[in-house]
């Protein structure tokens, strides 16, 4: 009986020296496990909201080159059409952009383009808007100055001129938009110094020399005269400036009385991709004193084209009144469309025209920057 109770004392002292191991080894492993689960759950809340945030940002850069590419792709579509002189479809797309993105440069200039090429008065404010963009932009403050000039709006092309930098005033084609700025004011004097401070800048710069050339032709200095011939002769063999010069060649001529190199030049003029209504009214000017002959034959030529124009049509009648020609304003001679009130409208509107006027009809010069 002792024997027995001291042997299951030994076997209790032992198994409770056994668990006693077990539960010592496995009290610190259930603490690590308590520990590790919040990490775990903590490395994948912030893996979800790395990933969250990777995804957000792909899709914002995404669509930013997507928008990118298309803002690309429109420019470039509107600017082959401006190139091909599909101007409605050019500005159709560049009204596209501009409604994607309101302060969009390459739409504006499109725009502006557009409406120049048209001659609408639309292009001043294109031509604002881009200088707004751009303050201290040469360029674009003289873009803006030109475009004022050409529809008469002199204190805005002062305004913009004022805003050229002093550093970028002395450039050439500052002078030239300084110059024309001078002839709408009737400074023919600041328009000559403008013009010849231009050439020096950029004596090799071909229009520069025919706005000189083709104001100094007139001059009463008999050297510069001299001079803006030989410089227009030779001006006359550049495509770009051909009918420019004609222009200038033949009212010189008609004015020192060259009937014979008036004559020649007229032939040319006529001839000319670019001759104009104006460049028709000023041969039969020309004409009409010189040959009866050729003046009928042209006026014959010309009327079909004022018929199709307000504006060419009261010239046209006004030439009328100053060769005292009862042909040139005969309504049976006009084009069947114009015979009913607008018709009506125009006699009025010619009969309001005065008919003292000089005997010579000079067209003006357009200027380009």
């Amino acid at each position: 009986m002792g024997a027995k109770t001291g042997h299951e004392m030994r076997e209790r002292i032992k198994n409770a020296g056994h668990g006693g191991d077990r539960r010592s080894l496995s009290g610190p492993a259930s603490f690590f496990q308590r520990r590790v689960r919040p990490v775990r759950l903590a490395v994948m809340g912030a893996s979800l909201v790395i990933a969250f945030l990777l995804g957000a940002l792909f899709v914002s850069y995404g669509s930013k080159l997507y928008e990118d590419w298309r803002q690309d792709r429109l420019f470039h579509r509107a600017a082959a059409l401006l190139q091909q002189g599909r101007l409605n479809e050019a500005s159709d797309t560049a009204q596209e952009l501009l409604g994607r993105h309101p302060d969009s440069l390459p739409a504006l200039y499109i725009l502006a383009e557009v409406a120049e090429k048209e001659n609408l008065e639309e292009a001043v404010s294109r031509r604002e808007q881009i200088a707004r963009l751009l303050p201290k932009d040469a360029d674009s403050q003289l873009n803006l100055a030109s475009a004022a000039l050409r529809f008469g709006k002199l204190d805005l092309a002062r305004e913009a001129l004022d805003g050229v930098a002093p550093t970028d005033r002395d450039r050439a084609a500052f002078h030239v938009v300084a110059g024309w700025l001078a002839r709408a004011e009737g400074n023919l004097a600041e328009q000559e110094e403008q013009f010849a401070a231009a050439v020096k800048k950029e004596p090799t710069n071909d229009l520069y020399q025919f706005n000189l050339a083709a104001l100094r032709i007139r001059s009463s200095d008999v050297a510069k005269s001299a001079k803006a011939r030989d410089t227009l002769q030779r001006l006359s063999k550049v495509a770009p400036y051909r009918t420019g010069v004609l222009r200038a060649l033949l009212n010189d001529a008609v004015e020192r009385n060259d009937l014979g190199a008036a004559d020649n030049f007229a032939q040319q003029l006529q001839m000319s991709p670019e001759v104009t209504f104006g460049d028709y009214l000023l041969c039969l000017n020309f004409y009409r004193k010189l040959d009866e002959k050729k003046f009928r034959l042209l006026l014959d030529k010309v009327k079909p084209f004022a018929a199709r124009n307000f504006n060419d049509l009261a010239s046209l009648m006004r030439l009328g009144r100053i060769c005292n020609s009862e042909e040139l304003v005969a309504a049976e001679t006009l084009d069947a469309h114009f015979r009913d009130l607008r018709m009506g409208r125009l006699q009025i509107f010619a009969s309001r025209l005065s008919g003292n006027c000089d005997s010579s009809i000079t067209v003006s010069q357009r200027w380009s920057c």
